[in-house]
């Protein structure tokens, strides 16, 4: 009987996977806008362990800002660290959807803003 229930649980939970979890590496280009403000994040992943450089940037401003990322990848879960020299600029906690967006709250001195990153191609 107990093996009735096991092989039982193991076809429904079987039946629950999609094949669309989260991405098993974040590695790649990954862009952002929001309003008149843009984003690219460089990211490089080795175990959980995500290193890279982004620049964000003004639609009205040539010039855009460079910075160098930090941060770990537990899936789904990712948190990065954006700094200058070393200087703090902004902390970013998101999930990684389906391997192709990353959904979370970028957090700084003057407040925070929510931001959807597309993988780049």
């Amino acid at each position: 009987m107990c093996r009735v229930i096991a092989c039982f649980c193991f076809m429904v939970l079987s039946g629950c996977l999609d094949g669309a979890g989260p991405a098993a590496e974040v590695g790649g280009v990954w862009t952002a806008s929001a309003g008149p403000f843009g984003m690219t994040l460089e990211l490089a992943q080795r175990g959980e362990a995500v290193t890279g450089t982004g620049a964000s940037y003004a639609f009205s401003s040539p010039t855009s800002v460079t910075f160098a990322i930090a941060g770990t990848y537990s899936p789904p879960h990712l948190a990065l660290t954006f700094t200058r020299d070393t200087l703090l600029l902004a902390q970013f906690d998101g999930t990684v959807l389906s391997g192709e967006r990353l959904v979370g709250v970028e957090s700084f001195v003057n407040g925070a803003d929510t931001l959807t990153f597309v993988r780049q191609h």
